[in-house]
């Protein structure tokens, strides 16, 4: 599905402050990575998938690349009106698309299945973009209020949005953990692609499913309020660990500084 946002503004890399926190939890070394590239407002979480191997090769590699496409990227997304938008997609599309072939083909190197999860953020002047694939997550919270920006691509939550499966039954389902999206899994990726208009003193944390299961994300906007970026995200990341984790637990955090004065729009351009 294609919005038509179309902003009237170009989208340079907005000042921000980010930071990075992340915690081993119970397992044996932990398989989440992490990228923050400010100078061109591009963020990302990845989560190595358990159960299949060198989950920490798979989350690298994958953000290796993310690194090396960034500034291509970032000069896509400066650009504006519809045109300029498919082409951020065409551009998201490939990334997402070489990224699994690539741990596709590595996992062949290793005798085995490898895979993680992508949660990729592109911040302009006053608009941001997620591109996303798995169960990690984006959050933006803005003043007390904490808003999901993605959908977990896991079996249990495709049949709760398709009303097969109560919320509560998800919860508890081994279909939770089961993705049906993942790079290095699914041969074609075809990643959620949302853009949202920033409003001034909005913070946006990308986290590791480790860190958003075990916290109520309602306390996420009194965690960060009054806090810099890297006391925001180890006070996040540690609210966490007080209640118990069960896996890695990371979170990458953007307090951004947008121009936008309380603009809402938002859009999904396309939900696979």
């Amino acid at each position: 599905m294609h919005s038509s946002l179309n902003p009237s503004q170009s989208s340079r890399p907005s000042q921000s402050r980010a930071a990075t926190s992340s915690a081993q939890g119970p397992r044996e070394r932990n398989e989440d990575a992490w990228l923050c590239l400010p100078e061109l407002g591009i963020y990302a979480v990845a989560d190595g998938m358990g159960g299949l191997v060198d989950g920490h090769e798979a989350s690298r590699t994958t953000l290796d690349l993310v690194a090396q496409r960034a500034p291509a990227l970032a000069a896509c997304f400066s650009q504006h009106g519809a045109a300029a938008q498919g082409a951020v997609v065409r551009e998201l599309d490939g990334l997402f698309r070489d990224a699994s072939a690539l741990v596709s083909d590595l996992a062949a190197t290793r005798g085995g299945r490898m895979g993680c999860t992508l949660t990729l953020a592109v911040l302009g002047e006053d608009r941001l973009l997620i591109a996303h694939v798995g169960d990690s997550r984006a959050y933006l919270v803005r003043g007390d209020e904490v808003r999901q920006l993605t959908e977990d691509h896991s079996v249990a939550a495709l049949r709760v949005r398709l009303g097969r499966m109560t919320a509560e039954d998800a919860e508890r389902s081994p279909l939770r953990n089961r993705l049906y999206q993942a790079i290095g899994v699914t041969e074609e990726p075809e990643p959620d692609v949302v853009e949202l208009q920033l409003s001034a003193g909005d913070a946006l944390l990308l986290c590791s499913d480790g860190l958003w299961e075990p916290l109520d994300m309602e306390r996420v906007a009194g965690l960060i309020a009054g806090r810099s970026a890297a006391a925001a995200v180890r006070a996040v990341v540690g609210a966490a660990e007080a209640v118990g984790l069960s896996d890695n637990a990371t979170g990458v955090l953007i307090q951004t500084m947008a121009a936008g004065g309380g603009l809402d729009r938002a859009g999904l351009l396309r939900s696979a």
